[in-house]
C-alpha cells in the first residue's frame, strides 16, 4: 500500500526488531517511523487485514543513561508525535504498535513481533 510517496509492506512472520529492520533494508526500505496521527491511522487501517499481532516501528531508545533518547531508525531525533499506551514508554528499548488501538509500547527487542 502507498501513501504520501512511501510504501508499506506488512510481513507476517515474528522476528526480533533487529531481524526485522534486516528484512526491511533487504527490501530496499526501513521499520515505518511515523510522524503524525494521520499516519498512524492509515497504518491501523492497512493493519485490519492482517492476522499480525503487535508490530514493530522504527523507533528506539538510544539513551546510555536512565533518561530516555527516543530515535527513529533512520536517524531521526523524535521530537513532536508520539503515541503512546497508557503507562508507556517503560524500561525496553524497542517499539511496537498495537494494531487495533494504534497505542505504541516497548517491548524487549529480541521478542518476536511482526
Amino acid at each position: 500500500d502507498h501513501w504520501a510517496g512511501n510504501c508499506y509492506k506488512v510481513y507476517t512472520n515474528d522476528k526480533s526488531q533487529e531481524n526485522a529492520q534486516i528484512t526491511c533494508e533487504e527490501d530496499g526500505a526501513d521499520l515505518v517511523y511515523i510522524y503524525e496521527d494521520f499516519e498512524n491511522s492509515m497504518l491501523m487501517e492497512l493493519l485490519e487485514e492482517t492476522d499480525c499481532g503487535p508490530v514493530w516501528i522504527g523507533l528506539n531508545n538510544v539513551s546510555q543513561k536512565k533518561k530516555s533518547k527516543w530515535m527513529w531508525t533512520q536517524g531521526g531525533c523524535s521530537k513532536g508525535y508520539l503515541n503512546w499506551a497508557e503507562g508507556e514508554p517503560t524500561d525496553d528499548d524497542c517499539v511496537t504498535m498495537n494494531k487495533k488501538t494504534g497505542a505504541w509500547s516497548t517491548s524487549n527487542c529480541e521478542d518476536a513481533n511482526n
